[in-house]
């Protein structure tokens, strides 16, 4: 027995106030709840309301369970973005940073380069910070979402250890290289992940 719009939505509008912000998270509890209710309606030859009941009274602890493991956490995302940097197009744009910021600390010195480079990650921190506040102020979107703590895990590490690195010209080097190559690559990485979100949850978006 198909469900009609209206179940759907009913279903959709109860994991919203059970606290599943995340559209595609819920999108897809709403696709596995709506296939077992229709399966007991069938089954039990029950209503929509009847079936929905008795599934949630069953699954429910269940179903909440799998909404707090899609909480706050970096381990998918951080080996996600560990793979990507092996692509060798990655591996070599470090190696090209590594040896550009080599000539550019030795030629100019420390002090020039290093701030530059500090605000070339600055900016990409607040350009960043603005575009997932305005894709995540209306609808939040948990891919969206954990793939961003990346940016902001690197920022905080990196602001932490900025003024201990930059004490002498070695110990530069690998900090800004590392650093760049980092923030660079979240940029590529970012965009890799949204381009596969959209094909995969191009539903969303229609």
């Amino acid at each position: 027995m198909k469900l009609s719009k209206e179940n759907i939505q009913s279903i959709d509008n109860y994991l919203k106030h059970e606290g599943f912000i995340y559209v595609d998270i819920r999108m897809e509890m709403v696709d596995h709840i709506a296939n077992a209710v229709e399966e007991k309606m069938e089954a039990e030859s029950l209503n929509f309301y009847d079936a929905f009941k008795s599934y949630m009274i069953s699954n429910k602890k269940e179903i909440m369970k799998q909404n707090k493991e899609h909480g706050f956490y970096f381990k998918e995302p951080i080996l996600n973005f560990i793979k990507f940097c092996f692509n060798p197009f990655i591996f070599l744009m470090g190696v090209l940073i590594f040896f550009s910021l080599n000539f550019l600390l030795t030629k100019f010195g420390i002090q020039n380069i290093g701030n530059s480079i500090l605000w070339v990650v600055l900016v990409i921190y607040l350009v960043f910070g603005f575009w997932h506040f305005l894709l995540t102020r209306k609808k939040m979107y948990f891919y969206v979402e954990k793939n961003f703590w990346i940016l902001f895990l690197f920022f905080h590490i990196t602001n932490l250890f900025k003024s201990n690195f930059n004490s002498n010209l070695q110990s530069a080097i690998i900090f800004n290289s590392l650093t760049l190559f980092l923030f660079l690559t979240f940029i590529l990485f970012y965009f890799s992940e949204r381009r596969k979100f959209r094909i995969n949850y191009k539903h969303l978006f229609e």
